[in-house]
Formats: structure tokens, sequence, C-alpha cells
């Protein structure tokens, strides 16, 4: 039986579904519903914001735990929506964050030991890990899409039924 990716989260997602350029299930998530686990990098940061803005798309998508919602990949996007561009959704992959066989978790810092109940901790309690101490090493690859920033900004991300495109 092959190992499902991305999951279903009825309740929080918009009911529209994307598919990125590799064919994964992307949901448009309230950002509001995200939960961080890592700082950033703020000159990173608004670097990326100016990439976003000038592009005027959003292309790729953040990595969502489907059951917690902790943010895996992405905090900088995840940043720039949330704090710089005030949207109200964000795209995102939802995996099973417990499938080893789809992520595995490890440190960008020497001799930092990081593992699922470390991220699970930094998101709940808020106090975040610092900027590039989590390493998700994902077994399959996101892809890109393409969907305007002004849908982000709406209440529904969707316009007239009509679906996005994958990039």
């Amino acid at each position: 039986m092959p190992t499902r990716i991305s999951q279903r989260l009825d309740s929080d997602t918009l009911n529209r579904e994307v598919l990125s350029s590799t064919g994964l299930p992307v949901h448009i998530l309230p950002l509001s519903t995200i939960k961080p686990h890592e700082q950033i990098d703020p000159l990173h940061a608004i670097q990326l914001d100016d990439e976003i803005v000038v592009n005027g798309y959003f292309t790729t998508p953040i990595l969502v735990d489907h059951r917690d919602q902790i943010l895996l990949d992405g905090h900088h996007r995840y940043w720039v929506l949330s704090k710089r561009i005030r949207a109200r959704f964000i795209p995102a992959v939802l995996v099973d964050y417990d499938n080893e066989s789809l992520i595995n978790v490890t440190s960008w810092r020497d001799g930092i030991v990081v593992n699922r109940s470390v991220v699970r901790e930094a998101a709940f309690s808020r106090r975040l890990l610092k900027c590039k101490t989590s390493r998700h090493l994902l077994s399959f690859e996101i892809g890109q899409i393409r969907i305007p920033l002004s849908d982000l900004e709406a209440n529904l991300p969707c316009v007239n039924g009509e679906s996005y495109r994958s990039a």
C-alpha cells in the first residue's frame, strides 16, 4: 500500500485543493491556525518578502503537521505572509509528522539534539528554537504552485470556482 504524504484537514482548510508541480495536494490554511516552532533570520525574511511581493505570487507551500498544525518548514514564508503582507491564508502541504519514512528530524547545528518532541514542545510552549536549529529531511519533493497574493488576503482564496495552476 503506497504511503500517503498529504493528509486532509477538512475542518480547518478551505474547500479548494491545489496541486503542486509534483502532484501533491496543497491546502489553503488560515494563518491563525499554524504553530511555528523556530525563530527566523530577519534579514533573510525581508529579502524573501521583497521577492514574494515583486513576484506577486506565492510559489512554495509550507510544510505542516496535519494533526497539530505545527509549521515544520517555511518559517520565513509564513512570517512574510502573516507579518508583512498580513494575508489571512497560506498554502501548505500537510504531512503525518510521526511517519519516519516521510520525514526525518535532525539539527543544522553541531552538538544540538533535535527530535519531534523538541519541535512539538517549542511550538506548543511558544518558546521558539533559534533560527536554523531544526532540519527536516523529506523523502519527497513538495513542488511549486502559483497563487496570487491577493487570493491569500481575501476571504476565499478561489475566485469564481476556478482552480489554481501548478507552476
